[in-house]
């Protein structure tokens, strides 16, 4: 419908803006500062996501100001400030992505969730407004829906002012879209902000086009984990932390690793790895959460750099951060003297039981006493800050260093660790790893250790740090019959005069005789004896895995076993055993206990703990000692075991990052598994964490969508990706491959397939199937330039009759007819005898060119290297593109005709004169075999250097690459580094692509930042018609004003020779900033600049 209260929709208004042929922004806007010009009674924000901005800029109305937003700051602070001063503007216009109850801006996603938040900026928008004053929301299905209309509602209530906003497509109608605003919570006086010939012209569409979105009607509640630690639980049990990298809550776009929050009362789950500005997730990858005992406080380990607003720095090193609930706010903890971050990585946080204390160990010198970048033990305290605990206490000098493992006591008091050095204490003469107490009353270290000659690792310790439990390794010196491994426990006997702690060490991995440790029984390496201790949290019970088969009588089942010992009654139970009493058929391990040490649980890979266990797989066990009864905890709504394993990845003797727990109380147990049947909800074939009572109830999903439609993620649970040839010309269609299984219903393959998305119908179809959906993976999808064929990889045998090599093959679908083929057929179409990779299809759909190792694709293959080969859908001809090579060929790339084929080989013997032993670059043509050297110079010099990435004109007679030759244009290249280069076949002429600014080759920086290291540019793509190359470089001196130190993104006008930044600032008065969100596009950003560049036909 056509939008009420628009009257002058059809209306064709004129623009004093002298608009060219090409988009690009007038010269006006990009000398005037700031962003913004024109000043008048009507402010235009554009967001720069925004597909060809520029065009729309062009075509604006008179007077009218314009933003364009800054990707990496708050887009609502940024329109605040530009209203700052101002009064009378009649309408805002916000020009951006949008969905269903939302609008993209900048960063930052305006939706119900957090239209709160900005209450007081909204009213500083009121003042600036005029009465009537309009806000026009250009962003596709704003409006769509009850999520939508009370969007606009609320959004209106807070700012005073009238909203249109659509509910359907927004800009280029051949694509479904329109310039109507069917909704509105008022009389909207205010006209587009877009003249009439712009609104025809405009070659885009303003939604969030998520390609490979799920069905939602198939987006079942399971999303993956990667981690639950040792102390992800509170105290009471109500709260659990974990870290995935799936979507869980609103505004989680980085597609990197978060911390959640689980609160099992509320049933909730929050992301706690927030950004400073509280807009969304941190710009970084975040894992390894711990949470205090009262569930105040959770630590865990961050590389982003936007977690807390004064970090100042872009290393993207591992640090330490404390979130408060009180507050809920985020504090760095890894913190240097002058507040910035660490710059090495941080690791191993361990909290206290009221969240006061965390211990950490860092290779960062955060204080003035450390002086190297060995990992050293720091205790932060809330009150008083950081405390570098490993320094040196006796003014002597270590030649071993390195201090690690910290655990602290709950109470806060006390901090466990190992460390190598021998300047921690006095008398620490074996330089072997020792274990040590850091006591927090008077900053004093004691050496629990000092009397044992070998190593000591692995500390645990109680709530009251009255016990430490450690590994010790094999100690000759002092007890010849100690051959392996064995668990011992430090106690707390007093205190000397000076306050200083007093104890002894004891073994807790006795034989049943109670004199002796355990035997090897046969073990070697890592497994021999015992390890893993977990002591209780009151310290009287030690849980420990042993391959030592004389700890308890009867123990005949030569495995790995878990045990408890009674540090009160001094004995130790075998617990990896049936409620009957039989003793585990296979490894066991990964055991944590309850407080007060009755219950403990466990992985077992055993079959005979519980009945029916007929999985193969790893599952969870909890056995009460006290009862004599064993539990399976990794079990299905039905009561039996679950399809596949549970608990970790590890089943060995070794320590994991993610292992099952228990409640204080032991009655409720938390772990992983990658069964899909535990709980209905768990459609996803991914590590999943999971909350079981023990003897009661069913498993409860934890990592889930949220059930709010409004809130829940469109994405699939699985990575989805596309490559460079994944969009057909007129960008209708847009193949990608996904490992998520919500994409189209019946995907139950559990690996990734390839899929088309139509743009225009917004369907997804899956095109990695025959008859019956595919039985392995399949990906690199390549489509042809209209869309109809498309060419994919997969290691699946079912897609086409006869393919029985086990081998990844080439396939084309031909989507008109639904045919299927294989491409990488032997001679008499049998099955190739080896693997073939990296197909690219021509514009037309009907050749295929691809790599091989194979050998009876044709018959004169006989050189047994990789090759590149050509298929002919007409007759399924293959034909050796690479024939006479003696060394392996890569990286096919074809003209659109088919015709040209152009590929990287290391082979000499494919042209005459090839004696630079490098890979170069070489182009075939169909019409009579020949193949051209490329890598050459304009006087056919060739290559002294390694050249490779292809990319070639649609034509074939343009080939751009990248070298490190040093002869390829004008004077030599004395760095010797990467540069790009494009050789024209028809004018026999090779150009230097990224020279620089006096048209020489670039070298290395000599100050900054970068002096010293050697910078490139790589990664050509030259566009269809020849004339343009976009690559990536982190040269200085291409242009004027790269001064970011970073990776930029470059044009080269191969017409006019000069070189263009594409990686521009908002301003566009030089390059971005590197800082995170300015990378390839994959998520949050890696804060190194710009890479990745595609370019468009023309």
């Amino acid at each position: 419908m056509e939008f009420a209260g628009l009257p002058n929709w059809n209306r064709s208004l004129s623009t004093d803006l002298d608009r060219g042929s090409t988009i690009a922004i007038p010269q006006n806007y990009l000398t005037q500062s700031p962003l913004f010009h024109n000043r008048g009674s009507s402010l235009i924000v554009i967001d720069s996501t925004v597909p060809n901005y520029q065009q729309l800029i062009a075509g604006l109305q008179p007077d009218s100001q314009v933003l364009i937003l800054d990707p990496v700051q708050d887009a609502i602070e940024q329109i605040t400030q530009t209203l700052l001063g101002q009064s009378g503007v009649s309408s805002l216009h916000l020009v951006s992505h949008g969905k269903s109850g939302g609008i993209q801006l900048g960063g930052t996603w305006l939706d119900r969730t957090n239209l709160e938040r900005y209450q007081s900026e909204f009213q500083l928008w009121a003042k600036s407004l005029n009465a009537e004053a309009d806000i026009l929301i250009y962003g596709c299905e704003v409006a769509q829906g009850e999520a939508g209309k009370a969007f606009i509602q609320q959004f209106a209530q807070l700012t005073g002012a009238d909203i249109a906003a659509s509910d359907d497509l927004t800009g280029n109608t051949k694509l479904n879209g329109n310039w109507i605003f069917e909704a509105n919570t008022g009389e909207i006086e205010s006209a587009i902000a877009f003249n009439a010939e712009t609104r025809t012209q405009y070659d885009g569409i303003l939604p969030v086009d998520l390609i490979s979105g799920g069905n939602a009607t198939l987006i079942g509640g399971s999303v993956g984990l990667n981690n639950i630690g040792r102390n992800a639980v509170s105290g009471d049990g109500r709260y659990v932390v974990f870290s995935s990298s799936a979507i869980l809550s609103p505004n989680d776009a980085n597609g990197a690793s978060d911390v959640f929050l689980y609160d099992r009362t509320a049933d909730t789950i929050t992301l706690i790895s927030r950004n400073f500005g509280n807009t969304g997730a941190a710009a970084g990858s975040s894992f390894n959460p711990v949470i205090s005992f009262d569930g105040s406080s959770i630590a865990f380990i961050s590389d982003a750099n936007d977690l807390v607003s004064d970090m100042n720095t872009t290393t993207q090193a591992n640090n330490i951060f404390v979130w408060t609930r009180s507050t809920n706010t985020i504090t760095l903890v890894s913190r240097n003297q002058d507040g910035t971050a660490g710059i090495e990585d941080s690791a191993a946080p361990s909290i206290s039981d009221n969240g006061s204390r965390i211990a950490f160990q860092t290779q960062a010198e955060l204080v003035f006493t450390d002086i190297s970048t060995v990992p050293d033990v720091y205790v932060w305290d809330r009150a008083t800050g950081l405390t570098q605990v490993s320094r040196n206490r006796t003014d002597e000098r270590s030649r071993t260093q390195g201090a690690d493992s910290p655990v602290i006591s709950g109470d806060g008091n006390y901090v466990a660790f190992t460390s190598l050095y021998t300047n921690l204490a006095f008398g620490d003469i074996n330089r072997s790893q020792d274990v040590f107490l850091w006591q927090a009353s008077n900053d004093r270290v004691v050496n629990l250790t000092i009397d044992r000659f070998s190593s000591s690792s692995s500390p645990v310790i109680s709530q009251d740090g009255s016990r430490v439990a450690f590994v010790g390794d094999p100690d000759n010196s002092t007890d010849p019959t100690r051959t392996v491994a064995n668990v011992f426990v430090w106690t707390r006997s007093g205190f000397d005069p000076d306050g200083v702690v007093q104890g002894g060490v004891q073994l807790v991995s006795f034989d049943r005789t109670g004199t002796t440790s355990g035997n090897a029984n046969g073990a070697f390496g890592s497994a021999a004896g015992s390890q893993n201790p977990f002591i209780s949290r009151n310290g009287n019970a030690i849980a420990f895995t042993s391959f030592s088969s004389d700890l308890v009588d009867g123990d005949t089942n030569n495995a790995i076993d878990v045990f408890v010992r009674n540090l009160t009654t001094n004995q130790t139970t075998l617990v990896s055993r049936s409620s009957g009493g039989a003793i585990a058929d296979g490894n066991s391990g990964n055991a944590s206990l309850s407080a007060d040490g009755n219950r403990v649980i466990f992985t077992s890979l055993a079959t005979n703990l519980v009945n029916g266990d007929t999985n193969a797989q790893q599952d969870v066990f909890v056995r009460d000692i006290a009862a004599n009864t064993t539990f399976l905890i990794s079990r299905t709504p039905t009561g039996s075991v679950g399809n596949n394993a549970s608990g970790t990845n590890s089943t060995g003797i070794g320590a994991s990052t993610s292992v099952p727990i228990l409640t204080n109380d032991g009655n409720t147990a938390i772990f992983v598994s990658l069964a899909q049947d535990l709980a209905p909800d768990d459609t996803n074939n991914l590590f999943d964490g999971f909350v079981v009572p023990v003897t009661t109830g069913n498993a409860t999903l934890l990592s889930r969508r949220n059930t709010d439609p409004n809130l829940a993620s469109r994405t699939g649970s699985g990575i989805s990706t596309a490559g460079s040839n994944s969009i057909s010309d007129d960008g209708r269609y847009i193949v990608f491959t996904s490992a998520a299984p919500e994409i189209v219903d019946g995907d139950t393959n559990g690996v990734a397939d390839v899929f088309l998305r139509d743009r225009q119908t917004n369907t997804t179809t899956l095109i990695s199937r025959g008859t019956n959906i595919a039985n392995g993976a399949s990906g690199n999808a390549a489509i042809s330039a209209n869309g109809r064929y498309v060419v994919f990889t997969s290691a699946a045998s079912n897609l086409v009759a006869g393919d029985s090599n086990n081998a990844i093959d080439i396939f084309w679908v031909d989507r008109q007819t639904q045919e299927i083929r294989l491409v990488s057929r032997a001679i008499g179409g049998g099955s190739a005898n080896a693997t073939s990779l990296s197909p690219v299809v021509s514009a037309d759909g009907l050749f295929v060119a691809f790599t091989s190792a194979a050998t009876n694709l044709v018959n004169s293959d006989t050189n047994n290297q990789q090759d590149v080969f050509l298929w002919n859908s007409a007759d399924n001809s293959i034909v050796l593109v690479s024939a006479g090579s003696n060394g392996t060929s890569e990286q096919p790339v074809i003209s659109a005709d088919g015709r040209f084929v152009g590929f990287v080989s290391a082979a000499s013997t494919l042209v005459s004169g090839d004696t630079n032993g490098q890979r170069d670059v070489f182009v075939w043509d169909r019409t009579n075999g020949a193949i051209t050297l490329v890598s050459q110079s304009t006087a056919n010099v060739i290559s002294d250097g390694d050249s490779f990435e292809i990319s070639m004109s649609r034509n074939g007679r343009s080939i751009a690459f990248t070298s490190t030759a040093r002869n390829l244009a004008g004077a030599p290249d004395i760095d010797n580094d990467e540069d790009v280069f494009v050789r024209n076949l028809d004018t026999n002429t090779t150009v230097h692509v990224s020279a620089n600014q006096t048209g020489g080759y670039s070298t290395t920086p000599q100050t900054g930042p970068n002096a010293g290291f050697n910078a490139r540019a790589f990664d050509p793509m030259i566009s269809g018609n020849g004339q343009y190359v976009v690559f990536t470089s982190d040269f200085d001196n291409l242009v004027a004003g790269d001064a970011n130190n970073a990776i930029d993104v470059f044009r080269r006008d191969l017409v006019t020779g000069t070189t263009q930044l594409i990686s521009v600032n908002q301003s566009g008065t030089g390059s971005g900033s590197g800082v995170p969100g300015s990378d390839s596009g994959t998520g949050s950003g890696s804060g190194s600049g710009s890479s990745s560049p595609a370019i468009s036909n023309d």
